[in-house]
């Protein structure tokens, strides 16, 4: 790594830890430092992570907002337009502000090594049985539907029961929102043409 380099990775880390810190003024500090040395895409290209790796959906409305605001100076730093500066500072001020969690982060660390554990043992995982539905080549030969898909396939946690679940249920089990199938313009062996059997109903 050279010298340039070196340092361009020192005052990116300077800036997502001073937002960590929830020290506005450092992380400014730091950004403008980066632009002035030309590295003004590393330094948006960071804030970005910084809102994913350090707070992520503890206080997703700012994330939200903040990403915005770098997406704006982005386009208005390519137009040579100075407000550019202004949106990176609100970008900064709701990050720095924000609650944090590395949640995201964690979770992806121990998905990838729980993964990468079993491949390397040759032991991925079975498809769970609950996952084998209506949908599913296994399901099909199982025979299940749709008193299976509600008990199963279509579980929430956590749960919310809307106005409209009863009724829906209901039109799905009398079969009436079966639509019949369209043709798909593709002549069978006998030149007829078939149906498309690659449409699945929405449930």
């Amino acid at each position: 790594m050279g010298f340039f380099n070196a340092v361009m990775y020192e005052r990116l880390s300077a800036m997502q830890k001073s937002v960590r810190r929830n020290l506005p003024e450092d992380a400014g500090y730091w950004f403008l430092a980066l632009v002035d040395d030309g590295f003004f895409g590393a330094a948006t290209n960071r804030l970005k992570i910084t809102a994913h790796e350090d707070i992520g959906v503890l206080d997703f409305q700012r994330v939200q907002f903040a990403l915005r605001c770098l997406d704006d100076a982005i386009l208005y730093h390519k137009a040579g337009n100075d407000a550019w500066r202004m949106m990176v500072m609100n970008a900064l001020i709701l990050l720095c502000e924000a609650k944090k969690t590395r949640a995201g982060n964690h979770l992806q660390a121990v998905c990838r090594g729980r993964y990468l554990n079993d491949k390397a043992e040759g032991a991925i995982k079975d498809v769970p049985d609950w996952a084998l539905d209506m949908h599913t080549a296994k399901g099909k030969h199982l025979k299940r539907g749709l008193e299976h898909f509600f008990d199963q396939g279509a579980r929430l946690v956590p749960s919310h029961k809307d106005i409209w679940e009863d009724e829906a249920k209901k039109h799905w089990f009398s079969g009436i929102l079966n639509e019949p199938k369209k043709p798909s313009g593709k002549p069978e062996k006998n030149g007829k043409k078939g149906s498309d059997e690659s449409q699945q109903k929405l449930y």
